[in-house]
This record gives structure tokens, sequence and C-alpha cells, in this order.
């Protein structure tokens, strides 16, 4: 590809048989995060496919040329981490329609591949959560770092790429990546809002439905941080239904932010939950099952919540 002087600066199609794995990733991350150039935009997308294909490949096993053959990985562990850097930096500073391209890209990979005949952990999607994980942390540092204006317009891309995914992972019946989806990163066990999740609660909702019959200690960790603010206590029903329903799920209430999660339930939001029949019933179903599950401060939640219900 050429530049407006008709220089070629990029070529029209890349390959890993006539570019150097080393070098291609370089070239990817002096790329402006927000590049409006068509060229540049191109060669991240071309790149993009390159590397997911790539992680699905065997990896070199260090055995003799004999045993090697073709379809063995080209780019080194070190080179594939340089792009998914870059890729949670960029997806929200640059347009949607750029970055639902690349993640496009990367979930019809990961999601459609033939699984491999190695046992392992398969290395494109350690890719993709790899870019999802840090796009929401790379997210959560770019707010308190930037003007409002670039806080709303990240806050806005973000929300868009995420609809994005759960349309996408819905549609190929997919519940992979359901732990970035349903924003379980590191959060510290003092938080109780994050601004973004104040404009996505439906979102949110939509997100536990498809994917806690899977992950729902997923969405306690997130419920028993950032979400206590925006989704507590309402979300004490979604999580009681789930439970209901799948008994597999039970296991979810043997993590530690189970127990604060019904912490702060009580704590914080027990003048609420007292006034509405239905949220008081499944707090105490939800207390009830945890004790039956031998949780002993589980036990002594319920008692101050019997406790509260016979003063009010």
């Amino acid at each position: 590809m050429r530049d407006p002087n008709g220089i070629e600066v990029l070529p029209a199609s890349i390959s890993f048989a006539t570019s150097s794995t080393w070098v291609l990733p370089k070239a990817l991350v002096i790329i402006p995060y927000n590049t409006n150039d068509e060229t540049q935009i191109h060669f991240m997308h071309q790149l993009c496919q390159l590397v997911m294909l790539d992680a699905q490949l065997e990896e070199d096993s260090g055995y003799s040329r004999s045993r090697r053959t073709q379809r063995e990985r080209k780019m080194a562990f070190e080179n594939s981490m340089r792009v998914w850097q870059y890729f949670s930096h960029s997806l929200v500073q640059n347009t949607f329609a750029v970055s639902s391209r690349i993640l496009d890209i990367m979930i019809t990979a990961a999601v459609t591949c033939e699984p491999s005949r190695y046992t392992g952990e398969r290395d494109d999607l350690k890719l993709v959560s790899n870019t999802l994980e840090w796009t929401i942390i790379n997210l959560k540092n770019l707010l308190g770092n930037v003007s409002t204006d670039l806080n709303d317009s990240a806050v806005t891309t973000f929300w868009s790429l995420w609809n994005y995914l759960l349309e996408r992972l819905q549609a190929l019946n997919s519940k992979y990546f359901a732990k970035y989806l349903l924003l379980d990163v590191s959060w510290s066990q003092e938080a109780t809002s994050w601004m973004p999740l104040n404009s996505a609660a439906d979102f949110y909702q939509r997100s536990v439905r498809y994917f806690s019959p899977v992950k729902l200690s997923s969405a306690i960790n997130v419920l028993a941080t950032i979400g206590d603010q925006t989704l507590l206590p309402e979300a004490l029903t979604w999580v009681v239904a789930i439970l209901k329903v799948e008994p597999t799920q039970h296991d979810a209430l043997m993590y530690p932010n189970a127990i604060q999660f019904v912490e702060r339930l009580y704590h914080r939001h027990m003048a609420r939950i007292k006034d509405r029949r239905l949220l008081l019933q499944d707090f105490v179903w939800l207390l009830d099952t945890m004790v039956d599950a031998g949780l002993s401060k589980a036990y002594l939640i319920r008692e101050n919540v019997i406790t509260y219900k016979l003063q009010a």
C-alpha cells in the first residue's frame, strides 16, 4: 500500500512467509492507537488475522528438523504479546468500526477453530483473553489520566464493543470469554463502583443471564466490588434465579467474594431489601443455601437479617 505521495509504506498483503515475525509486531506498535489512516488500519487487521491463525498452529517442540512441518508456529510468544498489548490499548481509543473488526477477527477465529489434539491451554484463546482483560484494565487506567471528553468517548466505544462481543458470542452459541464480558478482573476488595458501569446496568444484566450458568462466580466477584453502588440490591434476584436452576453453579458460593457479596447486601442495602418482599425472600434463600453449604459467616449474617426483619 502507498501513502498519498505514492511511496510504498506497507505491502498490500503480509504473510509470515515473506515478512519477519519479529519486524511486523514492531511495525504495529508505532502506529498511533487512534489512527484513521486506511493503510495502517488495513495492516492492523491483516496482522491480527495472521497472529490468530498462527496461535492455532503447533508450537515448535524442539525436536529434530525432520519432525517439523510447515504448519508449525511462526511467531514467538513475546512477539504475539506485543500484538495483544497494542490492541488492548487501541480498542477503546479508535473508532468502533476499526475496533469491532479487530474483535470480530479474534472472536471468529478462536470460537470456530477446530479443537486441537493437544489438551493444554489454547494459545489463541489466551491471546483473546489477554486482549479483553487488559482492555478493561487499560480503560480503568485511562479514565484517571485524560480529559472528560476523552473519557466519554472511550467509555462509549468500550460499551459499544462489549455489546457487540455479547451479540457475536450469542450468535456463535459460545460462552468463551465470559469472565471478561462480566468485567471480572483484579478489582480492589474495597471498590464499590466504577464510573463506566453507571450507564450499563442493562448490558450487565443481559451478560449475567447469558454467561452465569457457566460463570456465576465472575458475576459475584463484580457485584461484591464495583457493582455495589450501581447493581445492588437488584442484582441479588439475578444471582438467586440462576442458583435455583443451575445446581452446578453453587460452587460459586464457596469463593471468598460470595461472603463479601452477602456482607455488602446486609451492611449497605438491608434498608431497601427489607421493604421489598421478593428481595427479602431471595436474600434469606441465598443465606439458607450458604449455611447449608457450611459457611459459618453466612449463618451469622442470616441471624442478623432475621433480627433486623423482626425489629423493622
